[in-house]
């Protein structure tokens, strides 16, 4: 596991950067802002090549930090976080569905957080992404393509229910995606030390994700019988708010091995119990 820096900067803020990584020949991409001006982007491996020449130079209003992981990290990992990677609009009606998240019961505005589900999604069209599993803004609810259900079924998936997904004008089911509504929470915690804890006006405890920090659990997590669960902490800053979905290895060799698209795995660390 190493850190990497997806790196963001104006041209104009970071003449000795810019300047660095034109005489080691590195990468970039940079879209001209104007006729002295262009953003200039780049991804970079804490310790690869040239790392020594680039990070003197890195501010962190430049830079915001992942982790990456070798794919030796990722064949031998027990369990996984999945993040959507493509969201294709906004739950419908927007003015209405924000401010109450009508879908679930007991929305705190405050927090963001909510419990369980009790009505289905309605969004404004067919989707239109390329991607079988996806998500909504707003929201990290999945969604899949129809032929997707099927598949989980058949390969013994466990620990999600299916809801319909409504065409707002029409209240009428999406004839191409379905929601996976995850159904478990997990009765224990993880250990969440590297990850921000606070607690909002309304009470509830809440943490924001360090993001360069992996998702550590004790090895109870081994024992969990499903595929599919929801940690017990809540994620998110303001009003976002988010339980991690992790996932079985059984699960992120089924999305291997049929190269579907839409999610981000990431390895959770198992520790020894204290």
């Amino acid at each position: 596991m190493k850190k990497k820096f997806h790196i963001r900067f104006n041209s104009e803020d970071e003449p000795e950067l810019l300047r660095v990584l034109k005489e080691n020949k590195i990468r970039f991409k940079s879209v001209q802002q104007s006729q002295h001006r262009s953003l200039i982007a780049l991804d970079i491996i804490e310790g690869g090549s040239h790392w020594s020449s680039i990070a003197p130079l890195l501010k962190p209003k430049n830079f915001r930090l992942s982790l990456n992981y070798s794919p030796k990290e990722m064949r031998e990992a027990k369990w996984f976080s999945i993040y959507p990677t493509n969201r294709f609009g906004y739950p419908q009606p927007e003015d209405v569905w924000y401010p109450t998240h009508f879908t679930h019961k007991n929305y705190d505005f405050d927090s963001g957080i909510y419990s369980e589900q009790i009505k289905p999604f309605e969004i404004k069209d067919e989707p239109k992404t390329k991607n079988v599993f996806s998500s909504l803004y707003w929201t990290e609810e999945i969604f899949v393509k129809k032929f997707i259900i099927s598949m989980l079924n058949d390969a013994g998936i466990t620990g999600w229910k299916k809801w319909p997904v409504l065409i707002h004008k029409t209240k009428q089911p999406s004839k191409t995606i379905s929601q996976l509504e995850i159904m478990h929470v997990l009765h224990f915690e993880g250990v969440m030390d590297e990850h921000k804890r606070y607690v909002t006006e309304s009470g509830f405890e809440k943490y924001v994700r360090n993001s360069a920090a992996p998702y550590l659990y004790t090895n109870e997590l081994l024992n969990i019988q499903v595929d599919m669960v929801l940690s017990k902490e809540i994620f998110g800053a303001a009003k976002n708010a988010a339980r991690i979905c992790l996932v079985s290895k059984k699960f992120y060799d089924l999305f291997k091995q049929h190269k579907w698209m839409g999610l981000q795995f990431e390895p959770v660390h198992i520790v020894k119990s204290s």
